[in-house]
């Protein structure tokens, strides 16, 4: 079951609303290279688990190959600064950026047989 939120957009349009639809199992899917739109919606869903409840933990399943730096460290500090514990999970792979994103997280686990490079 998937719950719609509705999040402004950072554009100069007026009024302008999307929706996020997030998992009612609080996952966070990170299956995509980490550019700025990929960072500024795995922060969005963040915050919005963390003002659902803020104990409950979250889930991050992560399959990427990395991306930009500066947005993964975008993730990371959101991370950081989330008060519900964050779990990451690799998947299939967690590199570069990814790797960042998944040391970030309060604990770590890894399926068999999945690269995790630095």
């Amino acid at each position: 079951m998937r719950e719609k939120y509705k999040v402004k957009n950072d554009s100069a349009s007026q009024g302008n609303t999307s929706e996020i639809v997030l998992p009612k199992k609080r996952k966070i899917f990170l299956f995509s290279n980490i550019d700025e739109a990929c960072a500024k919606r795995v922060i969005e869903a963040l915050n919005i688990f963390n003002k659902e409840n803020a104990h409950k933990k979250i889930l991050l399943l992560i399959n990427s190959t990395g991306g930009e730096e500066d947005s993964g460290s975008n993730i990371a500090e959101a991370i950081h600064a989330s008060k519900a514990p964050v779990y990451g999970m690799v998947l299939k792979s967690a590199c570069s950026a990814a790797f960042d994103v998944l040391q970030a997280c309060k604990k770590r686990i890894a399926c068999s047989n999945k690269s995790i490079v630095m």
